[in-house]
């Protein structure tokens, strides 16, 4: 069914138009018959020179499984659901306290606290992606709500407690929080950043606070694919695959090499020489995903096995289980989880609470009844008998996971939240959750030109060589 400024050829689609930007076609699978659809795309790079000469083409392909009522799997970096993956939305999230979801009809899902609290309560909204105190609008518009002493709600005022960020021309794509600061990628996949600044987690090559954002420069044809800002440092996977940092760096998780701050971008030596393909910034430390479904850190040594400091070798694997890849990541805090490609989860760093889900703790406090130790190296989490992971969100001292049945499961510190106690939860308790098949999982096309993000992605790449 082709769209406006589409047509078929030769049982292809194409534009109708040549001076059309954008063009869309719908297909609809046969009623009949069973098995994959392969999608083929080809771009022509045209220079504009009237001939073709310096125009060189580009190619591309994906295919889409027929649909069963299996276990549903979601792939590498599956954008829909993982904050700091590539241009993902963040339907999912955990910070403090209890976990939000979003709906696909824009809803925002949270659940009481207090004795008796693990209640879903559900509010109206028209939310598509959140990210701390502000949220992605389905007009693409950020609204931020909450404190604003440093700025960090983007408004253009130090006192103005909610309203809307101004992107001029360009609409936010992605957004991450850090603890006093938010930074944004644009349509145009440029960083703009705002708030507290004193370390220069800005990246403005300033160390003045902004209440409105502020532009980051990450180098020549150089833009950002997906974005994590920290405890006052930020970093963005680019373009290139490249991964570049700013702001604080007293534990070395700015991975140059040294423990000195910088307020602009610095491209981190991590010596893998793969792509990262999402990123986290847990604490003081940061840890990447790589193309080959592995992890590197760096920084802080609760996250990353590496001692505080400088980065002089490069970053330290992660050993996750023989024979397993990682599908995606997360952590904020003092912890890290990790969904593997059989759907199980792992994690590591800090384990006071029972954030890892094995049934085990570490704390220093004797009456607590914990044994166990802060690690490193990666366990299991004891997952529901049966059950996988498609989405992981990891939080100050807990973590949450949806499951492929669309349950929600959480476990670590609550204050009620999950089960309607006080009590630390050390393996995983299913949530008061029936709309699990609701879950806003969509691809994101900001720019309304019919590509998806990781197909544009792939396009800018080709552009620049």
């Amino acid at each position: 069914n082709p769209g406006t400024n589409t047509q078929i050829v030769g049982g292809e689609v194409t534009h109708s138009n040549s001076n059309a930007r954008t063009w869309t076609v719908d297909w609809t699978a046969p009623s009949s018959g069973a098995g994959d659809v392969t999608f083929l795309l080809a771009v022509n790079f045209a220079n504009g020179n009237g001939g073709a000469s310096g125009d060189s083409w580009g190619t591309d392909s994906w295919t889409i499984s027929e649909f069963t009522s299996s276990t549903p799997s979601l792939g590498l970096n599956q954008p829909g659901s993982q904050r700091n993956s590539v241009f993902t939305h963040s339907v999912f999230e955990l910070n403090s306290g209890s976990p939000t979801i979003i709906l696909d009809n824009g809803t925002r899902v949270s659940f009481s606290s207090g004795t008796g609290g693990g209640q879903p309560v559900y509010t109206n909204d028209d939310v598509v992606s959140l990210a701390g105190n502000c949220a992605l609008l389905d007009n693409y518009s950020l609204r931020c709500t909450g404190p604003n002493n440093y700025g960090q709600l983007g408004l253009g005022s130090f006192s103005q407690s909610n309203g809307t960020v101004d992107f001029g021309n360009h609409q936010p794509a992605a957004i991450s929080n850090g603890n006093n600061h938010n930074c944004a990628i644009l349509t145009d996949g440029l960083v703009k950043c705002w708030g507290r600044n004193n370390l220069g987690q800005l990246g403005d090559g300033s160390n003045s606070n902004r209440n409105a954002p502020v532009s980051v420069n990450l180098g020549t044809n150089t833009t950002a694919v997906a974005i994590s800002a920290g405890t006052d440092y930020t970093c963005a996977i680019t373009n290139s695959g490249a991964i570049k940092c700013w702001g604080f760096n007293g534990y070395g998780n700015l991975g140059d090499g040294t423990t000195n701050d910088s307020n602009i971008p610095i491209e981190v030596n991590h010596s893998t020489g793969m792509r990262a393909v999402a990123i986290s910034t847990p604490g003081f430390g940061v840890c990447a995903l790589f193309e080959n479904g592995s992890i590197y850190c760096w920084g802080h040594s609760y996250t990353s096995s590496t001692l505080d400091g400088a980065v002089t070798d490069g970053s330290v694997h992660i050993d996750i289980p023989t024979g397993r890849t990682v599908e995606a990541i997360d952590g904020i805090s003092s912890h890290m989880c990790a969904i593997l490609d059989n759907g199980s989860i792992n994690c590591w760093g800090v384990n006071t609470y029972g954030q890892w889900g094995d049934g085990t703790c570490s704390s220093v406090i004797a009456s607590s009844g914990c044994t166990g130790e802060n690690s490193n190296t990666p366990v299991y989490t004891s997952l529901s008998s049966g059950r996988t992971a498609i989405a992981i969100s990891a939080g100050t001292d807990s973590t949450c996971a949806i499951l492929d049945d669309y349950s929600v499961q959480c476990w670590g510190r609550q204050a009620g939240e999950f089960n309607g106690t006080t009590d630390d939860l050390l393996t995983p308790h299913t949530m008061d959750f029936t709309s699990g098949t609701d879950i806003a999982y969509s691809d994101q096309d900001m720019d309304g030109d019919g590509l998806l993000p990781e197909i544009k992605e792939y396009i800018l790449q080709s552009k620049i060589g």
